[in-house]
């Protein structure tokens, strides 16, 4: 890495040949000199560009982990280290991570270091463009881009020129495809805006291989948990500033914890970038959900996540053993999922179970009340849900699996198997509604295993033999009213809303948002019983979701769809009352309140 400048950066940007067939191209659509573009071009470059210094990226980077992430220890393992040494070598290396936490880039550049492999460029938010830091960081290797780049042709074209040079570099980049911290756990639809722009730059030629690596880092626990519930429940996000900074950093020198950073499989740029018929927008949008799914299938499995499930389930207080109780067909389903890291094994005592609750309790996720004899456990819905939904989708497979064999056990019994196979397709394209996994080929298929595990009688081969009871006895706890409830509630409140509207023009996302939340009675202050019931950015999801699979969209056919999947939904949640019933039987109880 050698010393640079914006200035010197710019100039060698518009240097490259791909540069100037650009300039050419712009001069012809805004039907302006090439000069006038190429001085336009330049501004924007200089705008953008960092101008890396290296002595002083390692000393910011320094004193940024000491002020903010000094207390945390960051876990990874030597194996997935080497892959990305030898990754890097090989070519230039993008670092696509879920986000969770503004300290998000400091966790990784720990990471990045222990593999040999030079501090990431990152690219961050025009937003985050604070007095007396700006300079420092852009000197460090920060690249700020503004939020929105629709609309103004040159500085897109500035930023493809940019990447191309990035790329041919060879150093190492890092953005955040979900475009901001996820404020309810769950991994948000992906933004495709600077995932197109990079492979658009590929087809420009770089030179060098180019790599895109997912990664998943899991906290435990979650910082900035109480804020980001703070602003789910309606309080308006404090806008960045230095004093907001400040701020942060005096709060996170008390913050401690352990933060587990994963690496999924990396991706190959060209198989993306020359998509069929060269749509790159096509490939953008593959790429975004192919890194989801590397994401997910990367996170680490806490014992926080773990408990956090039980918590906010179907009752709202238990006891320690009672929780003991309800973590081991948990544990079970995820020692059954072979991409899934190796559950905590703590958690098989009891012991274990109250001292991952002891710190949910120190996270602000969960109170105790009671004496020793009779403790019992309430969660903080929105804190004790953040912690959940980072590891929530483990869970997926077996509880569409109860569903689906509950659902297969009223037909009869030569059909059983197909039909249960068939709405675990469906099942899974509900459940994931809001996250850009889409109907994601690995826990399809560990649902179909989850499937078999809940067939009775007929031959080990013959598909044609397999039942399934209607009361799903002798299969173990049930965990699908724990696991799905909440997002199936939320997703039918957004789809009640939908399904009123006609096929004339296009459903405008803002007003069903705002129709859902005042459906619910939220007020932005409320705690409901089930978390996820009244949760504006899980709504938003759950809307962009369904706008990109077409279902806002003008069109006779458009209202129907929208009924059809409401009807679904409706479906799903009286299915999620039997097995309530069902569980809330075995273990000999009545259901709480």
């Amino acid at each position: 890495m050698t010393r640079q400048t914006p200035r010197a950066v710019a100039a060698a940007v518009l240097a490259q040949p791909s540069a100037c067939a650009e300039a050419a191209r712009l001069a012809r659509l805004t039907d302006r000199s090439t000069t006038a573009v190429r001085d336009e071009l330049r501004r924007c470059l200089r705008q953008m560009a960092t101008g890396r210094r290296p002595r002083w990226t390692e000393l910011f980077g320094r004193i940024l982990r000491w002020c903010v992430i000094g207390r945390w220890q960051v876990h990874s393992t030597e194996a997935e280290r080497q892959a990305v040494r030898r990754l890097a070598a090989s070519g230039t290396v993008v670092f696509l991570p879920g986000h969770r936490s503004h300290a998000d880039p400091l966790f990784l550049a720990r990471v990045v270091r222990q593999c040999g492999v030079p501090r990431p460029t990152w690219f961050a938010g025009d937003n985050l463009r604070l007095p007396l830091l700006t300079g420092p960081a852009r000197r460090a290797g920060v690249v700020f881009l503004r939020r929105r780049l629709s609309g103004d042709e040159v500085y897109r074209t500035a930023l493809r020129l940019y990447l191309a040079y990035l790329f041919a570099q060879g150093d190492p980049l890092e953005w955040y495809q979900e475009g901001s911290r996820t404020r309810t756990g769950l991994p948000q639809p992906p933004r495709h805006g600077l995932l197109t722009h990079a492979l658009e730059a590929v087809r420009l030629g770089t030179g060098r291989q180019v790599w895109f690596v997912p990664v998943s880092l899991t906290h435990t626990p979650v910082p900035d948990a109480a804020r980001l519930a703070d602003e789910e429940d309606g309080r308006r996000k404090t806008p960045e500033s230095l004093r907001w900074f400040l701020h942060y950093v005096r709060q996170q020198r008390r913050a401690a914890g352990h933060v587990h950073v994963r690496f999924g499989t990396p991706l190959e740029a060209g198989a993306y970038a020359w998509a069929p018929q060269g749509e790159v927008t096509r490939g953008a949008r593959l790429l975004g959900r192919d890194v989801a799914r590397a994401v997910c299938r990367a996170t680490a499995v806490t014992a926080e996540a773990v408990t956090a499930v039980v918590l906010t389930g179907r009752s709202p207080a238990l006891t320690v053993p009672d929780v003991h109780r309800r973590v081991q067909p948990l544990l079970d389903a995820l020692e059954r999922c072979t991409a899934a890291a190796p559950p905590p094994s703590e958690l098989r005592t009891e012991a274990g179970v109250r001292t991952a609750l002891e710190r949910l309790a120190a996270a602000g996720a969960a109170t105790f009340t009671g004496a020793d004899g009779q403790l019992v456990v309430r969660p903080v819905p929105r804190i004790a849900t953040l912690h959940r939904n980072q590891g929530v989708h483990w869970f997926w497979p077996r509880a569409i699996a109860e569903i689906a064999a509950l659902r297969a056990s009223r037909v009869p019994a030569h059909g059983a198997w197909e039909r249960g196979v068939r709405e675990l397709r469906l099942l899974l394209d509900l459940v994931t509604c809001g996250t850009g996994l889409q109907c994601d080929p690995f826990l399809l298929a560990t649902a179909v295993v989850e499937l078999k595990r809940l067939t009775v009688g007929g031959g080990p081969d013959d598909e044609r033999l397999w039942t399934f009871d209607k009361r799903l006895s002798g299969s173990g706890p049930l965990i699908a009213p724990d696991v799905l409830h909440g997002l199936i509630t939320a997703q039918a409140v957004v789809f009640r809303q939908l399904r009123l509207h006609s096929g004339g023009r296009p459903v405008d996302r803002t007003t069903v948002l705002t129709a859902a939340l005042s459906e619910t009675g939220w007020s932005g202050r409320m705690h409901p019983a089930v978390p996820d019931v009244a949760s504006p950015h899980l709504y938003s999801a759950i809307l962009l979701d369904a706008q990109r699979r077409g279902l806002l969209d003008a069109g006779r056919a458009q209202p129907g769809l929208r009924r059809e999947r409401a009807a679904h939904l409706y479906a799903a949640l009286d299915d999620l009352r039997t097995l309530t019933e069902l569980a809330n039987r075995a273990e000999g109880g009545e259901a709480r309140p």
